[in-house]
């Protein structure tokens, strides 16, 4: 007869219990960025969509260039860095992560759509944030106005899409 081995049994209830490890981690649930989750636009809510992202932009915007002015005021150019990477950058990027997934997933109506341009402007934040953080550490007032020029025509833009939309 065949008796039972300790040593075998535990290395089998070990490999178990790792495999249902393993199992209950990979639950196979559409993440927060899976397109399951992800809105899919058309007429019916083109309108609505365009003011929730001008609304947004607006926000990041307006938290960027509030503490910029602030920084330039004080000649903070560190401070101003420290903001933009560490707490404006996080904000932004999950923004842009957002409306990165819906245009993935909306491409195909989108190519044909005047909103199409709100997803450039959105992703152009990130190069107005990182050229003024550098007009402002290098002390290059040409590249901090261009920069806010750009920013100011970027925001308009942004407006008299979703203005269109309307």
């Amino acid at each position: 007869m065949n008796k039972s081995n300790p040593q075998h049994t535990f290395r089998l209830v070990l490999s178990l219990l790792i495999a249902l490890l393993f199992i209950g981690c990979n639950d196979n649930q559409p993440s927060e960025t899976g397109h399951s989750s992800i809105l899919t636009l058309d007429k019916s809510n083109i309108k609505t969509f365009a003011s929730r992202c001008q609304k947004d932009y607006d926000s990041i915007h307006a938290g960027l260039i509030e503490h910029f002015n602030i920084a330039y005021k004080n000649n903070d150019g560190y401070g101003f860095a420290d903001f933009r990477n560490n707490k404006w950058t996080p904000a932004y990027i999950e923004k842009k992560n957002f409306y990165a997934d819906v245009y993935a997933h909306n491409e195909a109506f989108l190519k044909s759509s005047p909103i199409a341009p709100l997803f450039d402007r959105f992703d152009n934040l990130i190069y107005i944030g990182i050229n003024l953080k550098n007009g402002l550490l290098n002390n290059d007032k040409e590249l901090i106005d261009q920069t806010l020029a750009e920013a100011k025509v970027d925001q308009q833009l942004v407006h008299s899409i979703v203005a269109a939309t309307q």
